[in-house]
């Protein structure tokens, strides 16, 4: 795979480097010429050539010529090959982050299984916590239902040892007109 990379040579690189200074140059030197123009030009009231219909050939060659003068002075040329500045570290890996490059790195590569690992219990972890939250809740419900029938069974039960005594239970009898009475005589022993 380290054959597949392409190495320009020196001299080729040395060449892409003079032509950028040369562009840097030209636009110095075109700004150098419109500061000293701009103070003959206002005062003609134009640009020399410009009456003539023939431009500087600097537009014609590609290169721009900035913006107009304006009575505050003359604007400086931007460089068009200036090296811009480099992101910072932090801002390159939230770049690769939100992109998804960074997945294709090779030291992330390796680590694959380990990360399916780890989401696999992140899972794991979030359903048990939704579990356990269920079960909470369920049992929460069943200990007001366990109250409820206590207190319930509490009133049954008072309910019940009233209905039985004997006293309420001759006096439901004789409310239904039953013959059965409570015996007068004492009990007698039997004897063997």
């Amino acid at each position: 795979m380290k054959d597949d990379v392409i190495i320009e040579p020196e001299w080729e690189v040395d060449r892409e480097q003079r032509e950028k200074e040369a562009v840097r140059r030209a636009a110095r030197e075109l700004a150098a010429m419109q500061q000293e123009g701009g103070a003959t030009g206002r005062q003609s009231g134009g640009v020399a050539g410009a009456s003539t219909g023939q431009g500087s050939g600097v537009a014609e060659q590609g290169f721009e010529t900035g913006p107009a003068l304006s009575d505050t002075g003359p604007v400086a040329p931007q460089d068009p090959f200036a090296e811009k500045p480099r992101p910072s570290k932090f801002k390159q890996y939230l770049g690769a982050m939100l992109s998804g490059s960074i997945l294709s790195r090779e030291e992330v590569k390796k680590t694959y299984k380990y990360l399916v690992g780890i989401a696999l219990l992140m899972m794991l972890y979030i359903y048990n916590v939704f579990y356990m939250q269920h079960l909470y809740h369920r049992q929460e419900n069943l200990t007001g239902e366990v109250r409820d029938l206590r207190a319930q069974a509490m009133t049954l039960r008072s309910k019940c040892m009233v209905i039985t005594r004997q006293s309420s239970i001759d006096s439901v009898l004789k409310a239904r007109g039953s013959e059965v009475h409570e015996s007068m005589t004492p009990p007698k022993v039997i004897e063997r």
